[in-house]
């Protein structure tokens, strides 16, 4: 509800309106958005991430919140959204399994 503005980014950046060569970060227009939080699970299920998507995702108004699918129990408070990343959470499928808890808030949250 809240990620109206990816979509005009996403839009603006189709439309050639940002240069992928531009010289400097300041040459580009970055929309800003009303203060959201935007959940990130990290830890070593889920361990890779651009910096450069949530420097974006922070410079543009988002508050990045991290939380850990293997040991946390609740998801942060007060998210509007989520961003989940890549890893090897197969690797970790025994554990995430093991946390029904954060299983059923994942799902209810998306």
């Amino acid at each position: 509800r809240h990620f109206n503005w990816l979509q005009r980014f996403y839009d603006q950046a189709c439309a050639g309106s940002l240069q992928k060569n531009a010289a400097k970060d300041d040459e580009i227009e970055i929309p800003v958005m009303e203060s959201v939080r935007i959940g990130v699970p990290k830890d070593n299920a889920f361990s890779f991430y651009y910096q450069d998507n949530l420097n974006l995702l922070a410079k543009m108004g988002g508050e990045i919140v991290y939380f850990s699918p293997l040991t946390d129990k609740h998801l942060p408070e007060n998210l509007d959204g989520l961003y989940i990343g890549g890893g090897y959470p197969e690797l970790y499928k025994d554990i995430l399994s093991e946390n029904e808890i954060i299983e059923v808030l994942l799902y209810k949250a998306v």
